[in-house]
């Protein structure tokens, strides 16, 4: 059976390609902060009219062995750019989308020349196409990969990560190359123990020191999606928002669950505001006071929350439980630390004047303090305007 299932992918996988039988299906990436749609990420999929579904595990394998795969990945690179060229031509948001290249692609083919011949062919912006790369590719020829994720780069692409945290080389991988996003491997979540909890946690941490943002792949619930929001990790995908689908049927999907699209305007304004380390003890100074910190007792952890503003309401995006036991009971914020309110919009009019004036006081740029006296106890309270669109801006408190 197995034999006969590989002679087939053999047999038909030309065909197939000219035939549309290999499509990219698309899931979608949520931003967890918003909940919005951010991308898309482009899976091959062959659905044979007679043989019906042949599944990647099946037919991705043979083509490897085969020295074929490199094909496969240039034809759903180029349907992504078609794609997206309908999108824009027909004046719809732009849905960025990642693309996989495997590890072979570097060997077969000059991979950068290939994805920005159908880049420029079809007119698409390189900040509308995501590039995967997977960790196990990173320890083959280095010295290749070094100059190939410079290609990238130098050419306006970002580069991801894949698959996190699946080998033993995954720290001295990070060392050596710069990547704008780190996928966690979804085996993370598969078992979601305490343990695996530590370790998101710790990896999430460490991707905001050194300014990567981070993904979460395989999530299944709405546990799972919680705990990665309220750990910081920027942006999530996996079943619990929707299984890879054509593309129109994603969006349909994404459309019936009420989930909105993020605009271009919105994706520069929800990274600014991703790259506050909330796990961080000490996340109002910059990278270069922090790393001249050598006193423990100068990090020492802070009630954290993000406000968003505008003209007439506040969300709540973002408090830890220091934070929630402190400002409760102090007027600083009305009740609206129940998890059901996270990220609903609330009446400015519920805050003091002097608080929304020290929030709006931010947006020049330089951070803001004011002082309190409740419980016959005395606080200080510092904000720091972190991203701003239009009239809508973000603070840290």
């Amino acid at each position: 059976m197995k034999q006969d299932l590989e002679q087939f992918v053999l047999e038909n996988f030309q065909s197939a390609l000219e035939k549309r039988h290999i499509q990219p299906y698309y899931q979608p990436v949520i931003r967890t902060i918003s909940q919005k749609l951010c991308s898309f990420e482009a899976l091959a999929r062959w659905v044979d009219p007679e043989r019906g579904v042949i599944r990647p595990d099946q037919f991705i394998p043979v083509l490897e062995r085969a020295k074929l795969i490199h094909l496969l990945d240039e034809c759903i690179i180029h349907q992504v750019c078609e794609r997206l060229r309908r999108s824009m031509d027909s004046a719809q948001v732009p849905i960025p989308v990642s693309v996989n290249l495997s590890r072979q692609d570097f060997q077969l083919c000059d991979v950068y020349a290939m994805v920005d011949k159908l880049t420029r062919s079809h007119q698409i912006p390189h900040e509308f196409l995501y590039i995967e790369i997977t960790e196990s590719s990173m320890s083959e020829q280095e010295e290749l990969m070094h100059s190939i994720v410079d290609r990238f780069h130098t050419g306006g692409y970002q580069v991801w990560m894949d698959d996190f945290g699946s080998a033993y080389s995954s720290l001295n991988t990070l060392k050596d190359y710069t990547f704008d996003e780190l996928k966690l491997d979804m085996r993370f979540l598969s078992s979601f123990s305490q343990r695996s909890r530590r370790i998101l946690t710790a990896v999430v941490h460490m991707a905001k020191e050194i300014n990567v943002h981070t993904l979460a792949e395989g999530v299944e619930n709405e546990d799972q999606f919680r705990y990665l929001r309220n750990i910081g990790c920027e942006k999530v995908q996996g079943y619990f928002f929707g299984r890879p689908l054509p593309y129109e049927e994603s969006l349909e999907h994404l459309c019936a669950t009420g989930i909105r699209i993020e605009t271009p305007q919105e994706r520069k304004y929800y990274d600014d505001i991703g790259r506050v380390n909330l796990l961080s003890a000490v996340p109002f100074i910059t990278r270069e006071e922090h790393d001249a910190l050598t006193s423990a007792r100068q990090l020492n952890s802070i009630p954290l929350a993000l406000v968003e503003m505008d003209e007439s309401h506040f969300k709540l995006l973002f408090h830890n439980t220091a934070f929630e036991q402190t400002a409760q009971g102090t007027g600083l914020f009305p009740d609206v630390f129940d998890v059901r309110l996270m990220g609903t919009p609330q009446p400015a009019a519920l805050l003091s004047e002097k608080f929304r004036r020290l929030l709006d006081a931010t947006r020049s740029g330089e951070p803001g303090k004011m002082y309190l006296i409740s419980r016959e106890e005395y606080y200080e309270v510092q904000a720091k305007c972190v991203s701003q669109l239009g009239e809508r801006y973000c603070v840290l408190l």
